[in-house]
């Protein structure tokens, strides 16, 4: 019995700290309503279901495209976002990148996005979103 406990324990463990040292923050997104602006950008409707896996709650993040090129462009989604640990929110915004990028949305290449906060310390953090495509998330508006 102490020797599945402690194993237990070491799983649960190790879970936690991979989460919170990995993949703190993932989603799933659709891309909609695209309109071609004739000038190698495109507008479209990115839809994001975003869950925080931090280990923290978040409170007044930033939820950052990271489009290009010719060259990286943020691009503020969202703003003061707030996110318990282990919850999701749905954050919808219309952008404007290079049409290759968007080809790229489309054929396979998820769209970088970064969370933006203050730490507990004050320090700005920096976390990627990991994505996976999901089409039917921009039909269940």
């Amino acid at each position: 019995m102490r020797l599945m406990s402690w194993c237990l324990f070491l799983f649960f463990g190790l879970t936690i700290l991979q989460a919170e040292g990995g993949r703190d923050f993932a989603g799933r997104y659709a891309i909609s309503n695209v309109v071609d602006n004739g000038d190698n950008t495109e507008n479209a409707t990115l839809t994001v279901r975003l869950f925080n896996y931090s280990g923290h709650d978040i409170a007044g993040a930033r939820l950052l495209l990271l489009a290009g090129p010719p060259g990286p462009v943020e691009t503020e989604i969202s703003a003061h976002l707030t996110l318990s640990n282990h919850t999701d929110q749905k954050v919808q915004a219309d952008v404007s990148v290079p049409a290759p990028e968007l080809d790229r949305w489309q054929h396979g290449a998820s769209p970088r996005l970064a969370m933006e906060f203050t730490g507990d310390d004050g320090q700005l953090i920096r976390r990627p979103v990991e994505l996976v495509r999901d089409p039917i998330l921009a039909e269940a508006q």
